[in-house]
């Protein structure tokens, strides 16, 4: 996740600083957890809450949250589900269903985070609005393979980043796609990695 600089400097950075205690509320602290697997949810949860009030109180204007990864083995026991989800993603058919309902349940949270952020006025519009969010997953398939990997843009960016639109961007390099939200995020730059030097923005996307 990212907030745009464009006209309005970073903290740090700014000749007046702004009063977070004028702009935001301190939240209730989290519900506290264990560690145990099962209160992953709760966990996740909190870990959004904390991203939300740090964006609008501008103590940050970049958020990186990963809820899960590649080799995760984590149980999601609340699915009622008995295996954890690295061997599922390897039993081929067999555990589609429970693939599948892990994935409609990430994407629970990913709205969870959505409605957070939409639900801060600011300014004109809302927090949704001026934030860029970035939904990714690390594989394209449960082969280990890199094509064909899906991205979630949501979020209206300041009004830069038209939404509502499903782009097949035809096997573009990744690196563009990191460009692209570079150069949203106000940076001047015209490549990310060292792959293809200079590989430019991904076209289409802005």
């Amino acid at each position: 996740m990212g907030r745009p600089v464009g006209d309005s400097m970073p903290r740090d950075e700014a000749a007046e600083p702004a009063d977070p205690a004028l702009s935001c509320t301190v939240p209730e602290a989290p519900e506290q957890t264990s560690g145990r697997g099962s209160e992953y949810p709760t966990e996740a949860r909190n870990m959004m809450d904390i991203a939300v009030a740090a964006f609008s109180c501008d103590i940050t204007r970049v958020m990186s949250l990963q809820l899960s990864y590649a080799f995760s083995h984590i149980l999601h026991s609340w699915l009622g589900h008995t295996s954890d989800h690295h061997t599922m993603s390897h039993d081929g058919q067999d555990r589609r269903r429970e693939l599948q309902e892990i994935d409609a349940w990430y994407s629970e949270q990913i709205a969870y985070l959505l409605g957070r952020l939409d639900s801060v006025s600011e300014g004109d519009g809302t927090l949704l609005d001026n934030t860029l969010v970035v939904v990714g997953r690390e594989l394209g398939s449960t082969a280990h393979r890199m094509e064909r990997v899906p991205f979630v843009m949501a979020g209206g960016a300041r009004g830069a980043l038209k939404t509502g639109r499903y782009l097949d961007v035809d096997g573009q390099d990744h690196a563009k796609l990191l460009v692209s939200i570079a150069q949203l995020m106000g940076l001047e730059t015209s490549s990310i990695g060292n792959r293809k030097p200079d590989s430019g923005p991904l076209s289409g996307l802005v």
